[in-house]
This record gives structure tokens, sequence and C-alpha cells, in this order.
């Protein structure tokens, strides 16, 4: 029992002594080694499908990646990828491939905060219809649409808030080989910029554009040794409005309100083998600036139609500055009180001083008077003495 005993303290002896040493020399550890800053993760990207399977000669691929906080500007986003190919060795081949993003950006600078939605859908198409040796079509059309929210902080335009973006803008690019065909060209379809500020030193900005349309682009077909072609309008239609009041008409380089209408669309409705046949020109745009010392209406009206070789129409320019002849200057308040006082000091003095003057005559007089009429009362008191007759 005693030989138990024993054998058991020395046990419990030696666990002891190696927990004491375990924890010196862990605190040994913990003081040598520097104790490092903390990292906080700027950008995160989180993986949410990725699949690719394969059968035979077909292919699927599907992949969607969420991230969040990554540089320069993107606060949020989704990025998608979706691939679907056919290849096979006899017979049709084929790919479709789409790409989808959804970011959300925040953009800060000294003197705004720009927050963007801009969902972009991209896809890419290329078939052969009866195999690698036959004709291929490729094609790429393409669907965004952008909106930005604006915060201004200051700086040249104040502090307010501000939208711009557009509704959608649909392109598209590709051709095939056999006939050989070329399509391209993309359109922007409700572009729109909005802002409303104010500035501490006293001004107000107001600022509104809309594009229903601006774009451009063509297709043609080739048909043996003949290519005929065409364009689709290029150019834009376009509506502005500015108001620039008190210190902001600095920042508007002068302008205090200003109206522009723009229609200037141009292409070719028929072209063959790079000669345009029918032709259009219609450089439609008229702009009233209002200013401090003018106002000018400038701009074109009119356009042309080119038929082969032979003109038909005008563009006449229109520039008319009307000048504004500046304000007459209004008297300041201290240059209208001297005369009025100056005038009513004449008017008191001539009006006071008669009244001294009659009043130091008629004290004169009166004096006069009482000293010449004493002198009968004396001769009436002496002929009183005498005696009265009975």
């Amino acid at each position: 029992m005693a030989i138990t005993h024993a054998f058991l303290a020395g046990l419990a002896t030696s666990v002891l002594a190696a927990g004491m040493v375990t924890a010196n020399t862990d605190a040994a550890l913990e003081s040598s080694t520097p104790t490092q800053a903390r990292v906080d993760l700027t950008a995160t990207t989180i993986p949410i499908i990725d699949f690719t399977g394969k059968l035979g000669p077909l292919t699927i691929s599907r992949k969607l990646t969420a991230g969040f906080d990554i540089p320069p500007n993107l606060l949020a986003g989704l990025d998608g990828e979706a691939l679907t190919s056919w290849d096979a060795a006899v017979g049709p081949t084929g790919e479709v491939k789409n790409t989808v993003i959804l970011p959300i950006t925040l953009a800060t600078t000294a003197p705004k905060v720009d927050l963007g939605f801009e969902p972009d859908w991209k896809s890419s198409v290329v078939l052969s219809p009866i195999g690698a040796t036959g004709p291929t079509i490729d094609l790429a059309p393409e669907l965004k649409s952008t909106m930005h929210l604006i915060q201004y902080r200051g700086g040249v335009d104040g502090y307010g808030f501000g939208v711009k973006g557009t509704i959608l803008e649909p392109g598209l690019q590709g051709g095939a080989t056999v006939p050989e065909t070329m399509i391209g060209g993309s359109a922007i379809l409700g572009a729109y910029e909005a802002q409303l500020s104010v500035l501490p030193s006293g001004g107000l900005k107001a600022t509104l554009s809309f594009s229903p349309y601006a774009g451009g682009g063509g297709a043609s077909i080739k048909l043996g040794a003949t290519k005929i072609g065409t364009t689709l309008p290029s150019g834009q239609f376009k509506v502005d409005g500015k108001l620039c009041l008190g210190s902001a008409a600095a920042s508007c380089g002068g302008v205090i309100a200003e109206a522009s209408v723009s229609a200037m669309l141009g292409g070719t409705l028929l072209a063959v083998n790079g000669t345009d046949v029918v032709s259009y020109d219609f450089p439609d745009s008229l702009k009233v600036e209002l200013k401090a010392d003018s106002l000018a209406l400038t701009g074109n009206i009119g356009g042309t139609v080119k038929v082969d070789q032979v003109t038909v129409g005008k563009v006449i320019p229109v520039n008319v500055t009307i000048p504004i002849p500046p304000a007459p200057s209004v008297p300041s308040v201290s240059s209208l009180r001297k005369p009025q006082t100056a005038a009513a000091h004449d008017s008191v003095t001539p009006a006071t001083a008669p009244p001294k003057a009659a009043s130091r005559k008629s004290a004169s007089s009166t004096r006069t008077e009482s000293a010449t009429g004493a002198s009968p009362t004396p001769e009436r008191g002496a002929k009183s003495n005498r005696p009265a007759r009975d």
C-alpha cells in the first residue's frame, strides 16, 4: 500500500511539473511572438454555383459568383455565366454562351457620391448548321441599362442631388459566312440626366437632359460580286434645359438659362459596293441661351437628301444674338439723403429768419411807442393841477 501511495504521489508531482513547464513555455512563446495587427477582408468573392457536365458531344457549364467590396468601386454584385455547346463529329455544331452581371457600384470623391446600378447581359452564338465544312453564323447581342444616383457635397456643383442613366442599350454584332453578311450597331434608348443643387455662396443650379434615341450601325449582304448595304440612323434626338441662378451662373459659363433641341440624324438607305446611292443628313439643332448681356439663338435648320449625284435640300445656319442693355444704376441711399438734408436746411433757414427780425422790430417799436407815449401823461397830470371850474 505504501508503494502504491508513493507511486501516485510521484505521478501527481510529474503531472504538475509538466503543466508548469508547458505554461511557462506558452508564456515565453507569447512574450517572444510579436502581436500581429488584425487584417480585415475588404474584398469577398463567394461562389454560389459552379457546375460543368459533359455527355458525349454535349457540354453544359453553369457558374454564379457573388462579390462584395471589390476594388475599385464594386459594392456588391452577381456575375453569372452559362455555356451550352454541341460538338459532334458529324452534323451541326454550335455554342451558346451567356454572361450576366448585376453590379452595384459606389464611387466616392471629394465633391460627390455616385451610387450606380448597371446590369449587363451578353450572348455569343456560333452555329454551323451543316457541320464544320458549311457556313457559320456568328452573332453577339447585348442588352444593358444604367442608373446612377448622385449626391453633391460641395465644389462647383454645390449641395444637392442628381440622377443619370439609360433605360435600355441594345446592341448586335455578327454575321454569316455564306452568303456573306454583316450586322452591327447599337442604340441608346432613353438617356437621361438631371441635377438640382444649391451653392453656399447664393446660387441655384438645375439641369435636365433627355435623349429618346442615340445610336447607329448598319447591315450588308454580298450576293456574288455585288455588296448591298444600309446604315441605321446615326445621330440622336435630344432635349436639354439648364437654369443657373445667382453665383451658379459662373460654373455654367455665364449662362443663366438655356434650352436646346437636337434632331441630328444621318444614314444611308442604299449602298452598292461601298458607294452611297441614297443617303440623307439632317443636322437640325437649335439652342437658346440667355446671359446677363445677351440672348442668343444658334444652330442649324434643314437637311439634305442625296440620290446618286443629285443633292436635294439645304442646311440653313442660324446665328442670332440680341444684346441686352445693362440696367440703369440706382443711386445709393447716402447719396439720396444728402440733397434732402441740404434742401431741408435751406428751406428752414429763410423761414426762421424773418420772424426773428420781425420780433426784433416789433420789440423796438414797442419800446419806442412806450417811450413816446410816456411824455403826454405828465402834461395831462400838470394840467390837472389847475383849479377846477365851478
